[in-house]
């Protein structure tokens, strides 16, 4: 799978994308099963709970998909990750938080 080159022309090759995107969807379900209460605001004649709130850590394929699945179960969301992608989290929604440590790897991309 590693040998695979990540373009347009095999994308549709591409398992470590889709499996990424898969983890990181399930990654935020899982942590709901976890969690003590309820995920989005609810408001009902007793009062209103506010929403959860969820950090990811990194934003790669799997941090992507983490960040939409909890913009879609309503949850607060905040992400760290290097400067780079900052645009990224804060075009999904996500408040950026500012860890000042470099967690890019020898391995990560240059920017396109």
């Amino acid at each position: 799978m590693e040998r695979v080159p990540r373009i347009t022309r095999a994308q549709s090759m591409d398992a470590l994308s889709s499996q990424s995107a898969l983890a990181g969807y399930y990654s935020v379900q899982l942590g709901a099963t976890h969690l003590g209460r309820v995920l989005p605001k609810i408001t009902t004649a007793a009062g209103a709970i506010g929403p959860a709130k969820v950090l990811v850590m990194g934003l790669g394929v799997a941090g992507l998909e983490a960040l939409a699945t909890a913009h879609r179960l309503g949850l607060l969301r905040k992400v760290t990750t290097c400067a780079g992608n900052q645009e990224q989290a804060l075009s999904l929604g996500a408040k950026f938080v500012e860890t000042g440590v470099d967690a890019r790897g020898k391995g990560a991309m240059p920017a396109s």
